[in-house]
């Protein structure tokens, strides 16, 4: 691939060398990169471990669970993965805009090679290829990394976008472009399996109820989403299912996505939190609908009925808005400054509410 091609950063990166360790390593991940960089079970066990994490934290012993969380490596890998997942596409959606459709699985394959080349310079990097998409060998593998050194935050930060990079490409390569927003040419594909994989996705028959979700702006990652939405549970305002959850804010017509708004403060506070979350430029609605009429299509109340009338002025509690504001400052920061601990930091966002919400979302800050 051409230089110019490439939508990575590599300012920062050494030159490869002839080092016989380095390119063993390079070989190794090259051979089994759609295994070693598939990892939809690895995040569902994280997701599983991070959900136990926001469930145990209460008010009392709340301290003393939350410091045992955090000095076991596993979660803090489980958080990092979860928090940096998509955190790259945005740029990889632009870099693949540029390039025509029938070439494009080709760039993708190149532009992989060089990207894992990069994450095999990583010191950290260098037992990945031990990994397995089981629920095992990520948690041995977590002992390796170093969350506990302050001075190496930037090289674990660094190693966990560019592994978000390598495993969207190796998801676009085995047929899953359409679930990121890219249009690929598999008829061009070499992989039997990426070819089946596109035709089961294309060939999904309709389904029969028809709503509008939000459209997610590119700042707002599939991380970002899973923390509000275990924030949202911690604090008994939803119930449903994360990916119901996560579907609303799809840019798509989505069926059968049904959450339960739990009403501890009317539902005037639903419509306040999605509000603020539009005003902050984190996603949008689209033409033609109204915020009211989706958030009517996907919630319903505890006893299990559609929402409705949610444009009649019903004003938000005040009570509410410290949590509202928590979770707006945290969307808008970067994965970076989330996995540093670093954008919690400003107490005038400290919830009033409850004590213990502004400390609960500093979760990698030790």
């Amino acid at each position: 691939m051409m230089e110019a091609a490439s939508f990575m950063d590599k300012s920062t990166m050494p030159e490869m060398g002839n080092a016989p360790s380095l390119q063993r390593r390079v070989e190794r991940l090259l051979k089994d990169a759609d295994k070693l960089f598939s990892l939809a079970d690895i995040r569902r066990y994280c997701h599983m471990l991070m959900k136990d994490y926001y469930a145990n934290l209460k008010p009392t012993p709340y301290y003393t669970h939350e410091t045992e969380q955090l000095r076991k490596k596993e979660c803090h890998f489980a958080y990092a993965l979860t928090m940096t997942y998509t955190s790259t596409l945005p740029k990889i959606v632009q870099w693949a805009k540029g390039c025509i459709k029938e070439y494009l699985l080709q760039e993708v394959q190149e532009e992989r090679e060089r990207c894992i080349k990069e994450f095999a310079r990583m010191e950290i990097s260098s037992r990945w290829y031990q990994i397995k998409n089981d629920d095992h060998t990520w948690r041995i593998f977590s002992q390796n990394i170093p969350f506990d050194e302050a001075n190496r935050v930037s090289e674990i930060c660094e190693f966990f976008l560019q592994l978000d990079k390598i495993c969207i490409l190796t998801d676009i390569l085995n047929g899953h472009a359409a679930d990121y927003g890219i249009e690929v040419d598999y008829t061009t594909a070499t992989s039997d399996t990426a070819k089946k994989t596109a035709m089961q996705k294309s060939q999904k028959p309709p389904k029969p109820r028809e709503t509008m979700t939000l459209k997610r702006k590119g700042c707002l990652t599939e991380g970002h989403l899973t923390l509000l939405y275990m924030k949202l549970c911690k604090e008994g305002w939803i119930d449903g299912n994360e990916a119901d959850f996560k579907a609303l804010f799809s840019g798509k017509r989505d069926e059968d996505c049904q959450l339960t708004w739990k009403e501890p403060y009317g539902r005037g506070t639903l419509f306040e939190l999605f509000r603020q979350i539009i005003n902050a430029e984190l996603a949008e609605v689209a033409d033609g609908y109204t915020l009211s009429a989706i958030l009517e299509g996907h919630f319903k109340d505890p006893q299990g009925q559609w929402l409705t009338s949610m444009d009649k002025g019903n004003n938000p509690n005040s009570k509410a808005m410290p949590v509202i504001l928590e979770c707006i400052k945290m969307l808008k920061a970067s994965p970076q400054q989330i996995l540093e601990g670093s954008w919690g930091e400003d107490e005038d966002f400290a919830s009033i509410y409850d004590p213990y919400d502004h400390q609960d979302l500093q979760l990698h800050k030790r």
